[in-house]
C-alpha cells in the first residue's frame, strides 16, 4: 500500500498523500478493531481438578459452549488448569490420562501407551456457568456411580 502511495505522489510524500495516507492509516484501524474496546465474552477459570481425592495427573478439560462462544481447552498439569472461557452455559468435558509403562508403535514411532484413566460416568462433562473471571474454580470429581432413585 505505502508502494501505491509512493508511487501516486513520485516517490515523495507531499502533504496531500500524508493525508491520504492518514485516511487510510484510520479507516483500516476502524474495520479492524484496532484491538481497542474489543467485546469480551469470555473469563478466565483457573483452578485444581481432582478425582476421588487426587489431582489428576495428565489430563485436559475442554469447555463447550451451549449459548454462544467458540470452544476452550486447558491442559491439567499436576491437579492444575487455567483457561480463558465463554461466558455463560458451559459444558464442562475431562480427561485424565497415564502412561500403563508399556511401548507402543504408531505410525512407526515407538512411543509410551497412554489410556483414559477416567470413568465413564465422568466423560460427558458436567454443565458449569460461567459468570466472570474466577482463579479458584476447583472441580472435586468422584469416579464412583452413584445410583438416581431407590436401590431395586
Amino acid at each position: 500500500m505505502m508502494r501505491l502511495f509512493l508511487n501516486d505522489c513520485g516517490g515523495r510524500l507531499p502533504p496531500r498523500c500524508r493525508r491520504g495516507q492518514a485516511a487510510w492509516l484510520a479507516v483500516i484501524l476502524l474495520a479492524t478493531g484496532c484491538g481497542i474496546a474489543v467485546r469480551d465474552d469470555t473469563a478466565v477459570l483457573a483452578g485444581r481438578v481432582t478425582i476421588d481425592g487426587k489431582p489428576v495427573t495428565l489430563g485436559g478439560i475442554q469447555f463447550m459452549p451451549l449459548e454462544k462462544g467458540r470452544p476452550a481447552f486447558s491442559e491439567v498439569r499436576d491437579g492444575v488448569y487455567a483457561a480463558r472461557v465463554p461466558k455463560g452455559r458451559v459444558r464442562a468435558i475431562f480427561s485424565s490420562r497415564r502412561e500403563t509403562g508399556r511401548q507402543v508403535e504408531v505410525y512407526s514411532t515407538t512411543m509410551p501407551e497412554v489410556i483414559d484413566v477416567l470413568p465413564a460416568s465422568l466423560r460427558e462433562g458436567i454443565e458449569i456457568t460461567v459468570e466472570g473471571d474466577d482463579p479458584k474454580r476447583d472441580f472435586v470429581l468422584s469416579g464412583k456411580v452413584e445410583r438416581e432413585g431407590p436401590a431395586r
